[in-house]
C-alpha cells in the first residue's frame, strides 16, 4: 500500500471510523458515495482501479434484495436507486467482480414536515488527515445528509487528488449519508470531474432540493451573479415559488465574514437583496478557513437571517478578527450538525476532535422569527467595508517623509439608503490624514467614492512609523475600528 495510504488508513483508524482500509475489494479504488437523495431514489458512485464489472446489491425493510449492474463499466461506476419507500431505512453494498465493500445504510428522506438532521462542511481539500477526522465526527451524529460548501480539492485536474484529498478521507461518512455540493473557487480548476462525480450538468451547477419542512438552494457563486445571468432568473423564480417552512441558502463565498479573506462585496450585493425579500432564514458558506455565526441580521421591513461561515474541514486554519456583526467565531477546524424541526432549527457546531464551540437556537412562532437579538442589514453593509483597507500599502522608507492617496468606491446593492461615517485618529504624531472624517449617504443603487490622503512625517531619524492611524467605520449604532493601511517598508534609495 502506497505510504500516503497508510498514514491516511491510520488517521482514520486514530479517528474512530468503522471501515478499515482492507474492508473493501482491491479493485475499488475510491467510494462508494451518495448523492442526488430525492424522494424515492440516491445515486451510488465508486471508482475502479481497472476496468472491472461492478453492481450494486440494495434493500429496503420487508423487501427482497435486488440487484443492478452498474451504469457505467470502465473506471467510474454509478446506479440510480429508484423506488424507495419514503423515511425507510436501506441497505447497500457494491460488487467488484465476486467481491463486495460491506454493508452500509442509509434513510431516504420523510414524507411532510417530519425532523430531521443534517450535517455541514466545507474547504476539506487540504490536510487529509484532519479530513478524516472531520467526516468521521460527522458521521458519529447519523446526519441525513451532508452539504459541503465547496473546495473540495485544490488542483483538482491532477493525478488521484480527487480520490486522496475527498474521497478516500470521508468514505466513512459518504457512503453511508448523502452529501449535496455547492462548488469553491478552487473547484473551478478541475470542474468537469466535479460535475462528473456529482452528476451535475457543467452549465448549471445550481439546484435546489426540499427534505421534511426545508428548503436548500445550492449555488455557484464562482458563476455569473448578474440580475440577467441564468443562475440569478432561476433564483429568483425558485425562492418567490418556495412554499418552505425553512430557508436554507448555500454559498462558497460568505457575505459576511471575519476571517482573512473576508466578507465577499459582490456577492452579498448580488444576492443579499434577494435573500431578504425572499425570506431565507441561514446561509451556509464557506471560503474563510474559520468558524464564525453572525447576530441575526434584518433589513429593514424583511425577514432577519443568520450566517454560518464552517470552512475547517482541513484547509490550514485563518486568524479571525470579530467584526460587530459577529455572535461567535473560532480559528478552528470544524463542522456543523443541524436538527430540523417545524418551528425551532438548532445549531451545534463542533471542532475536529468533536469537541463542540457553539450552539444556537432559531424559532419561529406564526410568521414571527425568534433568532435572538437583531442587527440592521443596512449598518452591516457599510461595516462589512472595513476589509478594503487590507488591501492599502503604504510605502515608506525610514526616516523619510512621504504622502500617499488612497480611494475605494462603496456600492448599496440593497433597496434601503446607506449611511454612516468614516473617521480617521492619529495617536502618532508623525501622522496626519485629511479629510479627517467623511459622512457615508448612498441612496439604493448607488455608489460613493471614498478618498483619502495619509503624511507621514519623521521628526527624527528614529520615528517609528508605528503604530499607522486607524479608520473607525460607524453606522446604525455599529462600529469598527481597523488600521487604515498597512506598512511596506522599503530600503533607502541609492545616490
Amino acid at each position: 500500500m502506497p505510504a500516503h495510504r497508510i498514514r491516511l488508513a491510520a488517521a482514520l483508524l486514530h479517528a474512530g471510523a468503522a471501515l478499515a482500509a482492507d474492508a473493501f475489494p482491491e479493485a475499488i479504488d475510491a467510494g462508494p458515495w451518495l448523492t442526488g437523495l430525492a424522494p424515492g431514489r440516491v445515486t451510488v458512485s465508486w471508482e475502479t482501479a481497472r476496468r472491472a464489472a461492478t453492481r450494486i446489491e440494495y434493500a429496503v425493510a420487508g423487501q427482497p434484495a435486488r440487484v443492478k449492474a452498474a451504469d457505467n463499466a470502465a473506471f467510474t461506476h454509478s446506479s440510480t436507486l429508484d423506488r424507495l419507500p419514503p423515511g425507510t431505512e436501506c441497505r447497500y453494498r457494491v460488487f467488484a467482480g465476486s467481491q463486495a465493500t460491506p454493508f452500509f445504510r442509509f434513510t431516504t428522506p420523510p414524507e411532510g414536515a417530519e425532523p430531521f438532521r443534517f450535517a455541514k462542511y466545507g474547504d476539506s481539500g487540504g490536510d487529509p488527515e484532519v479530513h478524516a477526522r472531520v467526516a468521521a465526527a460527522i458521521a458519529a451524529h447519523r446526519p441525513a445528509f451532508v452539504v459541503h460548501t465547496g473546495d473540495f480539492v485544490p488542483q483538482g485536474d491532477k493525478g488521484r487528488r480527487w480520490a486522496d484529498l475527498f474521497f478516500l478521507p470521508a468514505r466513512p461518512l459518504l457512503a453511508q449519508c448523502p452529501l449535496y455540493p455547492t462548488p469553491g473557487d478552487n473547484d473551478r480548476r478541475s470542474m468537469e470531474s466535479y460535475c462528473e462525480h456529482f452528476h451535475l450538468p457543467p452549465d448549471r451547477t445550481w439546484y435546489t432540493w426540499t427534505h421534511g419542512g426545508a428548503a436548500f438552494f445550492a449555488l455557484d457563486s464562482c458563476a455569473s451573479l448578474e440580475p440577467e445571468s441564468p443562475q440569478i432568473r432561476w433564483l429568483a423564480e425558485a425562492l418567490a415559488d418556495c412554499r418552505a417552512r425553512w430557508r436554507i441558502a448555500l454559498v462558497h463565498h460568505p457575505l459576511y465574514s471575519s476571517g482573512r479573506h473576508g466578507s465577499h462585496d459582490g456577492v452579498r450585493r448580488r444576492l443579499a437583496p434577494l435573500f431578504f425579500k425572499h425570506g431565507i432564514d441561514l446561509i451556509l458558506s464557506g471560503d474563510d478557513h474559520i468558524y464564525e455565526r453572525t447576530h441575526p441580521l434584518r433589513l429593514a421591513g424583511q425577514g432577519a437571517l443568520v450566517q454560518i461561515v464552517s470552512g475547517g474541514g482541513g484547509q490550514p486554519l485563518y486568524p479571525v478578527t470579530p467584526r460587530p456583526w459577529t455572535a461567535h467565531a473560532a480559528s478552528t477546524h470544524n463542522f456543523c450538525i443541524f436538527d430540523v424541526e417545524p418551528d425551532r432549527l438548532t445549531l451545534a457546531a463542533f471542532d475536529d476532535a468533536g469537541k463542540p464551540i457553539d450552539r444556537a437556537v432559531l424559532t419561529k412562532e406564526g410568521d414571527a422569527r425568534r433568532f435572538g437579538t437583531v442587527l440592521a442589514a443596512e449598518a452591516a453593509e457599510v461595516i462589512a467595508y472595513c476589509k478594503r483597507f487590507d488591501k492599502f500599502r503604504f510605502p515608506i522608507v525610514p526616516g523619510q517623509p512621504a504622502a500617499h492617496a488612497f480611494r475605494f468606491t462603496m456600492k448599496n446593492g440593497l433597496d434601503r439608503p446607506l449611511s454612516g461615517r468614516i473617521a480617521w485618529t492619529a495617536t502618532n504624531p508623525c501622522w496626519s490624514v485629511v479629510p479627517a472624517e467623511q459622512a457615508i449617504a448612498i441612496a439604493p443603487g448607488g455608489e460613493l467614492a471614498v478618498a483619502f490622503q495619509a503624511r507621514y512625517t519623521p521628526g527624527g531619524p528614529d520615528s517609528s512609523p508605528e503604530p499607522v492611524p486607524q479608520a473607525l467605520v460607524a453606522s446604525g449604532g455599529l462600529a469598527a475600528t481597523v488600521p487604515a493601511f498597512i506598512l511596506r517598508r522599503e530600503p533607502p534609495r541609492k545616490r
